[in-house]
């Protein structure tokens, strides 16, 4: 849309939604910056971090992207211009309020050009600025805050385009449209099928020239991507490698079609700073061809994608009944499960547990508005970049987070209900039958709320809680919600957070120390973490000895030297520290069994050389070498703070 400067009334109709939602916005980040998540991000959101690193200080892999590059490359110029690493987090969160705001304000602008309306201008703006999904995901580094603003930045120039029969705007909606892509990648479908909607039912002669001037820039980012791919790795790639896997993984027999479920465990296998999806889909390649992974990722991307079209020629029935299920889920007014469940978290935040704002009442309005003023050109380029983004949907996960950018193009169309009633705008039977299906739609939509939903993903949630208070240093907490994971669904994880944590209060002396009946009650919990941990494996060992387990923990401490191990002979507790410094020698890291295993093991080294310990080291010290006492507490029971309900 191209103006000069807007009226005073739309100016502070401006000011109006984006106050609002600014205040809004800012009382739920700040409130979010204070828990666990939001200081110490997990998942997805870490690895958004830890690549804005890697691109900062030059050491990013020269192998094509296999995440979209675009946000973690904005992320990084801070820490090129000397922003602390710590920092980054908070730093992302900012960047993703802008980035809300700034999609706050396009709705608003977007919504009074299709309907010359301040009310539905205000009520659009709203439904955005207030949107608590919008604000769950942006309050993470994620991606799709940013996505949105490029869509609806795209959706702003097409509509000017449709409008004023200008090339320039065109242009520039495919120039917004390929910096999507290459932030998100499932707007690639809106970024192709652009240049179709300003086609449609389109008569000037320039209809053409618009629909190519639009799809011009679309292919010119595909080539500069793949180009710069080409020049990192070798490898032509025009889109991330992670598409190909993900595709079979959401496509694939018996997959839920809402959100990635791991098949094997790759907790000991590769990098473990890499995608875990990424490398169970190199494990999986690797013994189904018995070629070696990673060497040209574009046939194993390829590779994924052909075994996902045979299997839907092989069973074409189970396939379309996923994607009813999938489609079930895209229109439900449950948030499906992605990472996180947004429900659980809804319910611990303070800012939005009460909202009622929800996918159901977008769902009604955005359809209401659609059918009322289906011959607006507007209203079907709007509807058409909907249809165009939830097929892309589908052919993937139809969870919480894909959804997403569908939230503001319904606001759009939801602001239309509100001329609707006006005097001759609408015929009644149209208006009857646009709300008619409005409320079938909000029908369906809570109808599908209720349905189940599956396998119960609370777990998940607990214990990316009890990890991010882990790294944090907060051992109280990460206790209680690693117990109350591990209560619902006992996992390595949950054990390996149990273990380290109860560990950590003894060690710090947050709690008295332990008698040989607590010890006991943990040391079943200690034995399934130290399957996959090495952390867990060292604490186990200081247990056994305290308990008066020599060999057993001297056989678990060997366990974690390189092959061959050392001969067993008349080996001591010492001796086994001394092998640990050897294989791990980095004792200059704090004080704490989560960091590093030879801190720990060096204190009993210094001691016996005569070094002056800290009252900290000497307290450390005091507990890994004297014995638990014989005084047993009853099964069961132990003497940290026991979890609460909603911690």
């Amino acid at each position: 849309m191209e103006t000069s400067a807007p009226p005073l009334s739309t100016r502070r109709l401006l000011w109006l939604v984006l106050g609002l939602s600014g205040l809004y916005l800012a009382g739920f980040f700040l409130w979010y910056s204070g828990t666990p998540l939001g200081l110490r991000p997990v998942l997805d959101g870490k690895e958004n971090l830890e690549l804005a690193a890697q691109m900062a200080d030059g050491t990013l892999a020269a192998e094509p992207f296999y995440r979209a590059p675009l946000y973690p490359f904005l992320l990084s110029l801070p820490l090129r211009l000397g922003l602390p690493t710590e920092m980054l987090p908070m730093t992302a969160r900012l960047f993703n309020a802008l980035c809300q705001l700034l999609s706050v304000g396009l709705v608003t602008l977007i919504s009074l050009r299709l309907w010359r309306s301040p009310g539905a201008a205000l009520l659009s703006g709203l439904l955005v600025g207030l949107n608590p999904v919008l604000l769950h995901f942006a309050a993470d580094p994620l991606d799709i805050t940013l996505a949105v603003t490029w869509l609806l930045l795209g959706t702003h120039q097409a509509l000017a385009a449709q409008e004023s029969g200008r090339l320039r705007p065109a242009v520039l909606a495919g120039v917004f449209l390929v910096l999507g892509v290459y932030t998100r990648p499932h707007l690639l479908p809106v970024a192709l099928a652009c240049p179709l909607a300003l086609l449609w039912k389109q008569s000037r002669p320039t209809a053409w020239k618009r629909a190519l001037a639009a799809f011009a820039p679309v292919l010119a980012g595909m080539g500069l991507f793949g180009a710069v791919n080409l020049a990192r790795s070798g490898h032509f790639e025009v889109l991330p490698t992670q598409g190909g896997y993900n595709l079979w993984a959401a496509n694939k027999p018996g997959s839920n079609g809402l959100y990635y479920v791991q098949r094997i465990d790759v907790s000991m296998v590769g990098d473990l700073k890499e995608n875990p999806a990424r490398r169970e889909a190199a494990l999986l390649y690797a013994r189904e061809t018995g070629l070696p992974a990673g060497e040209n990722p574009a046939a194993e991307s390829a590779y994924w994608r052909t075994k996902t079209l045979r299997a839907i020629a092989e069973k074409p029935g189970a396939w379309l009944d996923l994607m009813a299920r999938k489609g079930l889920a895209l229109i439900g007014n449950r948030e499906p499960y992605n990472n996180k469940t947004y429900a659980f978290h809804k319910a611990r935040s303070p800012w939005l547990r009460w909202n009622p704002l929800g996918w159901a009442v977008l769902l009604a309005l955005g359809m209401a508005g659609a059918v009322c003023f289906s011959k607006k050109p507007g209203v079907r380029l709007l509807v058409f970049t909907g249809l165009a983004y939830a097929a892309g949907v589908l052919l993937f996960y139809a969870s919480a987070r894909f959804r997403i950018p569908l939230v503001p193009l319904l606001a759009i169309l939801a602001g239309g209900t509100v001329g609707a009633f006006a005097t001759g705008s609408v015929s009644v039977c149209r208006r009857w039958v646009a709300f008619g299906l409005g409320a079938a739609v909000f029908a369906l939509s809570l109808v599908n709320a209720f349905q189940p939903s599956g396998r119960d993903t609370t777990s998940e949630d607990c214990l990316l809680l009890a990890q991010a208070a882990n790294e944090l240093g907060h051992d109280a907490e990460a206790l209680a919600w690693a117990r109350r994971s591990y209560a619902i669904s006992p996992t390595a994880s949950g054990a390996e957070l149990i273990t380290l944590a109860q560990f950590n209060l003894w060690l710090t002396g947050a709690v008295p120390p332990p008698d040989r009946g607590q010890m006991l009650n943990l040391l079943p919990i200690a034995q399934v973490a130290a399957q996959t941990s090495r952390q867990a494996r060292w604490t186990l060992g200081v247990m056994q000895i305290k308990l008066g387990q020599r060999e057993a923990a001297l056989t678990t401490w060997r366990s974690l030297l390189p092959p061959p191990p050392p001969a067993s002979g008349d080996a001591t507790a010492h001796d086994a520290a001394i092998m640990l410094l050897l294989c791990d020698p980095e004792g200059t890291r704090p004080l704490r069994s989560t960091t590093s295993i030879s801190p720990l093991s060096f204190l009993i080294i210094r001691h016996d050389r005569g070094d002056i310990l800290s009252p900290e080291e000497q307290a450390a010290l005091d507990f890994l070498t004297a014995p638990v006492s014989t005084d047993m507490t009853p099964p069961g029971d132990d003497s940290t703070p026991a979890p609460v309900k909603n911690p």
